[in-house]
């Protein structure tokens, strides 16, 4: 004898314990699942308690069903402590990577780097409580998003194995598992979250679209008063430089765009509101690249969906082109000086100065084509290509501004050179995983219907975004990405418990009973926790929070040092024996700074130490290669009478900034033009 029980819609109960009826008859008795809506079992109703989906497929005997009943209503909250902690911790970096600054030397990036960092190691650590919690709600397959990440990371491990200078490829391994990390995390959480990780993430995004706002109109800035303040290279917002916001609020204005088109009532409203303000942010921003993207991204949506969302985006382009031909505005006027350039030939300011890196990145790639030079090397690479350019390329690509580039301004060129072609597919299959998934029948959420429609936009926001820009190496930028990139693919496939989503089995979806997890199993989940704890604590403050106070620490150095060029010599030998002392208690933390270097060189030379201070620019030249080392050091040879060295480095900065010669007298200019081949 079968036995019926009629559970009502969610929608009806609200997501609250299963209703049953239950007609009379013997025990252990066969049982059915009716929604009591449709009288067919529904995807709504399953997936408010997932391990009853399969019961609704199959019949299962009464007295398992009542024990999962049972078992559910003495577990009213489903999801595990790392389940519920995850989210939070992913929702915190969204907040406070896009505001934190400090005082210290690296105003912006460094901060937004190391929380970026410990928001990465904060979540291994949730991984490995979740891993070894006995109740999971989250599923982990071999999903296409998560097999790339994998790939990526351990792509980024051959190359810097294989890196031309492996101590600074490291230092952009921990990076890129960072990023993955994040990736992963956000696709776990974004199975049971809804669309309230959106609303999170715009937080900092309007935060900083006010801000720059109110910089170009010069009615607010929170910092200091000063000469950047007062012109458009104050309008920086929370981020650091007018580009890195535009970057920063591209995909996020795309983002909202699409939420005004796909969802409805109240939430339309206050998306087309946020919509407006970052927009104009990034026009506030001037970044030009930023624009190209933002349209490039909304003319991709208005083709791919419905006509409303056409008419929205064609507002949108009006009001930017009225931003654009008004000579008034910063973006205007970079937009005529674009023309000019165009029309005079001049690739110098076409490029915006950024055709030597260019130029640079595509030999390394040339020279390089399977590993590349290593990740996070174009810096120290760059000078020794640079001075090689003008005997490939013609004169008017070779002219520009001698400094030294730290990234290349491209990201695709950038990932190029760094880990060689296989290295760039992977970056262009991680662009294209969001728009090649596909949707799962009966995906019909509101997640799902917004993932599906950001994916082809995201995309193309991404890949013209990286023709200009570096948003991956940038924390802010690359958080945004990932996080959006990862709430696509995951809501586009449908999500976990909304009844849109891969079947799970009772076993799956279950809390395992205590009896099949013996005590011995137990004291070894709580051991390896314990590890996870101890090893997340050591790694933030090793990687994040020293960090951050050795940067505090290196702004005080570098004041000092300023004023003992103007002190007596006893007073300022006094200020560079505690300068010394300081930088050797920051040393193992700034060891990839070359400003370290040269601090301690400097004062060193303040006491005579001669010797010392040319192995600190030894040393500095091993990490990073660059015009001012070498004249520094260049300059301490001549003092120690060593002039034929003297004249080799002087010589070698000369070849890359001619003004280095120039600024020589005498006998030495002669000599340094002559070996340096100037005329």
């Amino acid at each position: 004898m079968k036995m019926q029980i009629s559970i009502p819609s969610t929608e009806d109960v609200g997501g609250a314990f299963i209703e049953r009826t239950q007609e009379r008859g013997t025990p252990g008795s066969d049982c059915c699942i009716k929604n009591t809506t449709s009288g067919l079992p529904s995807a709504a109703s399953t997936g408010a308690f997932p391990e009853y989906r399969s019961a609704v497929q199959a019949s299962v005997p009464f007295s398992v069903l009542m024990s999962i009943r049972n078992r559910d209503i003495a577990n009213i909250e489903p999801h595990s402590f790392a389940e519920r902690v995850m989210p939070a911790v992913l929702a915190a970096g969204l907040l406070v990577i896009p505001a934190i600054f400090s005082n210290g030397t690296d105003t912006f990036r460094l901060p937004k780097e190391v929380v970026f960092r410990a928001e990465a190691i904060l979540l291994l650590m949730l991984a490995v409580f979740w891993v070894t919690s006995r109740r999971r709600t989250w599923t982990f397959g071999k999903r296409p998003e998560l097999i790339l990440a994998a790939a990526f990371v351990c792509w980024t491990i051959v190359t810097t194995a294989a890196s031309t200078n492996r101590l600074l490829s490291i230092d952009s391994l921990i990076t890129v598992v960072a990023a993955a990390v994040i990736f992963i995390a956000t696709c776990l959480a974004a199975q049971t979250v809804t669309l309230v990780a959106v609303d999170v993430l715009m937080i900092g995004c309007c935060a900083n679209a006010v801000i720059v706002i109110l910089q170009e109109l010069k009615i607010w800035t929170p910092f200091l008063a000063s000469r950047d303040t007062a012109t458009h290279y104050g309008s920086v917002a929370l981020l650091g430089n007018a580009n890195d916001v535009g970057t920063y609020l591209v995909g996020p204005a795309v983002a909202a765009v699409v939420l005004t088109a796909t969802v409805s009532g109240r939430r339309r409203w206050i998306y087309a509101a946020i919509s407006v303000l970052l927009v104009a942010g990034i026009a506030a921003s001037g970044t030009r690249t930023a624009l190209g993207a933002l349209v490039a991204g909304m003319v991709v949506f208005a083709i791919g969906h419905s006509r409303r969302a056409a008419l929205a985006v064609a507002a949108i382009l009006v009001g930017l082109a009225l931003v654009v031909m008004s000579p008034a505005t910063t973006l205007g006027r970079g937009i005529r000086q674009l023309v000019t350039a165009a029309a005079h030939h001049d690739y110098r300011h076409l490029s915006s100065e950024r055709l030597l890196p260019f130029l640079t990145a595509v030999d390394m790639t040339r020279d390089h084509p399977l590993l590349g030079v290593g990740p996070g090397c174009f810096k120290y690479h760059y000078m020794a290509y640079r001075v090689g350019l003008s005997r490939e390329y013609p004169r008017e690509w070779t002219q520009g501004f001698p400094m030294n580039w730290g990234e290349v301004h491209n990201d695709h060129l950038q990932v190029a050179a760094e880990t060689g072609l296989p290295g760039y597919a992977l970056f262009l299959a991680a662009i294209g995983v969001c728009v090649v998934r596909r949707r799962r029948d009966g995906a019909t959420t509101p997640e799902a219907a917004f993932a599906w429609a950001l994916r082809w936009p995201l995309a193309t926001v991404i890949f013209v975004i990286c023709l200009a820009q570096f948003p991956l190496e940038l924390a802010a930028p690359r958080l945004m990405f990932l996080t959006l990139g990862a709430l696509c693919v995951t809501w586009g496939v449908g999500r976990r418990g909304s009844g849109v989503g891969e079947e799970s089995s009772i076993r799956d979806a279950a809390p395992t009973p205590d009896t099949q997890h013996p005590t011995p199993a137990r004291f070894l989940s709580g051991a390896i926790a314990l590890v996870a704890l101890i090893a997340a604590a050591i790694g933030i403050d090793q990687l994040c929070i020293e960090p951050y106070r050795d940067n505090l620490t290196m702004r005080v150095v570098r004041q000092r040092s300023a004023q003992a060029e103007s002190f007596d010599q006893m007073r300022a030998a006094s200020l560079a024996r505690t300068n010394l002392h300081d930088l050797d208690l920051v040393a193992r933390e700034r060891r990839l700074d070359p400003e370290w270097y040269l601090l301690y060189g400097g004062n060193c030379e303040i006491l005579g130490r001669w010797t010392e201070a040319a192995d600190a620019y030894t040393r500095a030249l091993a990490i990073d290669d660059r015009p001012e080392i070498y004249v520094n050091r260049g300059l301490l040879m001549l003092r120690m009478g060593r002039t034929d060295a003297a004249v080799a480095d002087l010589a070698t900065a000369a070849r890359f900034d001619p003004r280095v010669a120039s600024g020589l007298d005498g006998e030495l200019r002669v000599r340094v033009a002559a070996a340096a081949g100037l005329r």
